[in-house]
């Protein structure tokens, strides 16, 4: 986001305010952030460099303060892609841009990344933490310990 600012300072693009949230925030938060962006009358477009669920979460919020249409989303290759996004936010996202680099699947990769497993990936340190997180479950031994009651099977339809 650095770079983003610097470069629109650069080129003479407004920036009327900088907004932040968690992509895990509440509707409480996103529901603030909306009211926060109509309190500053020079936002009309949105940059997000956010994934998918940020800005579900961004379009919901504007249909609940019902300010549909106010503002123009430029977003980023996190949900460029992702038609579960907008399906039911059609409106909301009328008009917002979506940028992806294009990038080729390497099928290697793909089958060595999907195949991944919490039992053969120990260089990774932080991939039992996400694979739990991913699957809502707890993996035995591990330093983290989520709130979840069903333990890891790793019987799942991959990642």
């Amino acid at each position: 986001m650095d770079t983003f600012k610097r470069l629109a300072k650069t080129h003479n693009v407004c920036i009327a305010t900088s907004e932040g949230i968690q992509s895990n925030a509440n509707d409480m938060k996103f529901d603030n952030l909306v009211k926060s962006l109509m309190e500053t009358s020079r936002a009309k477009v949105v940059v997000c460099f956010c994934e998918g669920m940020t800005v579900k979460n961004f379009f919901m919020a504007t249909r609940r303060q019902d300010v549909v249409g106010k503002f123009l989303l430029i977003g980023s290759d996190g949900w460029a892609t992702r038609p579960d996004v907008v399906k039911k936010n059609t409106e909301e996202a009328a008009g917002g841009i979506s940028i992806k680099l294009y990038s080729p699947s390497i099928s290697y990769f793909d089958h060595h990344f999907l195949n991944l497993k919490p039992y053969n990936n120990s260089r990774n340190p932080w991939f039992q933490e996400f694979w739990q997180e991913k699957f809502q479950c707890y993996l035995e031994g591990s330093e983290r310990k989520p709130d979840y009651t069903e333990p890891c099977t790793g019987q799942y339809d991959g990642l």
